[in-house]
This record gives structure tokens, sequence and C-alpha cells, in this order.
């Protein structure tokens, strides 16, 4: 069985590598207060097409 194979073969329902930002998909640095679920980076680029 290669390295390949194995990782990530499960799905992840828990921990951080089950959740990502629903703007841009990003894992670190995630909001989750008041089930925002948005990153830094999410959050500026959100502000950004908001005033456009």
């Amino acid at each position: 069985m290669s390295h390949e194979s194995v990782w990530n073969s499960r799905p992840r329902t828990y921990g951080k590598g089950a959740r990502g930002c629903r703007v841009c998909t990003h894992k670190a640095g995630l909001i989750r207060k008041y089930g925002l679920n948005i990153c830094p980076i999410g959050k500026t680029s959100q502000r950004k097409s908001t005033k456009e």
C-alpha cells in the first residue's frame, strides 16, 4: 500500500480537517463563532465583493 492511497483515505467528520471557510475553503484560522465559518482571508475577500 503506497503513501498516496492511504493519505486522506477516510472522510473527516471532526477536527480541523472537517471544517473549511465557506468563502474560499481555507482551513486555517477559521472563525467559527456564531456559525460564521469564515477565515480572515475569506472575510476580506467577502468585504471587497460587497463593496463592488
